[in-house]
């Protein structure tokens, strides 16, 4: 169960695609960024609505093929496809509940994006119903 927890932990760094914006965009900007930026945290929310749906292609449909997902206490995880595999092998076994508590900061650049901030986490073992909540934070690159 330790390592499922590893497993499944958001607090990890993942390669994704991302639009093209100015690099430091000035104040009279930030109006045009707007969508962009709703739109990553809308993607953000997604996610976490899909793993607790139980659904991990949901969950990576926003990954590169090559991303790397990088759970806490376990060696990262090259490939979309292998991350995914992972993640369904834990869903076997748990359930998942999870939900943002903030959304600390969307970093717009030419050529990446960066959005981070908190969640809560509630898993459930399928075979013996044990409960654990948990609370982490998450870093998209």
């Amino acid at each position: 169960m330790q390592l499922l927890k590893h497993l499944i932990a958001l607090d990890a760094v993942i390669l994704m695609s991302c639009s093209q914006v100015s690099q430091t965009p000035a104040a009279e900007d930030q109006m045009s960024l707007a969508p962009d930026t709703a739109a990553i945290r809308q993607a953000g929310q997604e996610r976490f609505t899909a793993v607790s749906a139980g659904n991990p292609d949901g969950y990576f449909a926003a990954y590169s093929d090559d991303a790397v997902w990088m759970p806490p206490g376990s060696e990262e995880i090259i490939g979309k496809a292998t991350a995914r595999q992972r993640l369904e092998g834990a869903l076997d076994e748990i359930e998942l509940e999870m939900e943002t508590t903030t959304d600390e900061e969307v970093v717009l650049s030419q050529d990446w994006v960066l959005y981070r901030g908190s969640y809560t986490m509630t898993r459930t073992a399928k075979e013996d119903g044990v409960i654990e909540d948990a609370v982490g934070s998450y870093v998209t690159l």
